[in-house]
């Protein structure tokens, strides 16, 4: 991978500065970088999926394969360190409003060209004006599933809950990368409902939308995250299984053994063989049922510390 990065840096340089400064933009506030575990040191990483956000670097998806545009992706989000994120809703200036009035004539004709549409959406990435809620609703119309993530993308790290029932719209959409990219559009909200709404696409049917979906919930405190993971240790995908079980036990919490705990009533032995063996990594115990697991809990969880380590 990093022959690739070396390769795509090399094509995104020959666009000069302005070019890798696309990269980052956006506006309001940046928020400090954060691992998947909530922790300032490696770990599993929560980069899969997440495109650069808002804005894309200017090399053209079609000239990239996708290991590229992976390695873009990731590019893109390391430059957006130094960046802007977390966008309020702010006036759109003239310039602004010219690309707003073009993009909602564009898609409101039946005829446009779907390529003047697409561009039309990407110029308006970074554009925080409220008008782009609506535009976004729009485009979630189109039938053309880049011009329905794009739509998403428009969205992507503004903090105001405005953006929900659209995001929402998109989290529902037939083609998974406009799903992926609704799940990243939730990275500044962290209420509730926002947390609600990732939550019911955890046993999503593509593997790339389970992960960025796990990955986000796992962004916040385990309070919030953990009533939230039941659907995700006793999932039908064994890839989902094992991410959770394995993200549970680096986010050690009594919140997260109770998740556990409860897995074990499930009918699945597989499921229970996996569920136990994570139990007894964090706890040194081994559980053959639900009742032997929560009975050795409830006498002894005043002997665990919040991270699970032994008084």
């Amino acid at each position: 991978m990093n022959r690739i990065y070396s390769q795509l840096a090399t094509r995104m340089l020959g666009l000069g500065t302005a070019g890798l400064l696309l990269v980052a933009v956006g506006c309001g506030k940046a928020k400090p970088e954060k691992s998947v575990s909530g922790k300032d040191q490696p770990g599993v990483s929560a980069t899969a999926g997440k495109a650069a956000k808002p804005g894309r670097p200017a090399v053209a998806d079609a000239s990239l394969t996708a290991v590229e545009r992976a390695a873009r992706d990731k590019m893109a989000k390391l430059a957006a360190k130094q960046g802007p994120a977390g966008r309020r809703f702010a006036k759109a200036d003239a310039k602004e409003r010219q690309a707003l009035d073009k993009t909602f004539q564009l898609l409101r004709d039946g005829k446009a060209d779907p390529a003047a549409r697409t561009q039309a959406l990407n110029d308006l990435l970074g554009v925080c004006d409220p008008e782009v809620v609506k535009v976004a609703q729009l485009a979630l119309a189109c039938g053309d599933p880049e011009q329905r993530e794009v739509a998403m993308e428009l969205l992507a790290d503004f903090t105001s809950p405005e953006i929900l029932p659209v995001v929402g719209k998109g989290l529902d959409d037939a083609a998974p990368e406009v799903r992926t990219a609704a799940i990243q559009a939730l990275d500044e909200q962290h209420g509730t409902t926002a947390l609600e709404m990732v939550g019911k696409v955890l046993n999503d049917q593509d593997a790339d939308v389970r992960e960025a979906a796990l990955n986000r919930l796992f962004e916040e405190d385990p309070a919030s995250y953990t009533p939230l993971l039941s659907p995700a240790v006793t999932s039908d995908y064994p890839d989902l299984r094992e991410k959770t079980l394995q993200l549970l036990f680096e986010n050690r919490s009594h919140a997260g053994l109770e998740v556990l705990i409860e897995g074990l009533r499930s009918t699945d032995p597989q499921v229970r063989e996996e569920i136990s063996e994570a139990i007894s990594q964090l706890v040194s115990e081994e559980f053959d049922s639900y009742e032997q697991a929560r009975a050795f809990w409830d006498q002894n969880k005043n002997k665990f510390d919040d991270d699970l380590i032994e008084k």
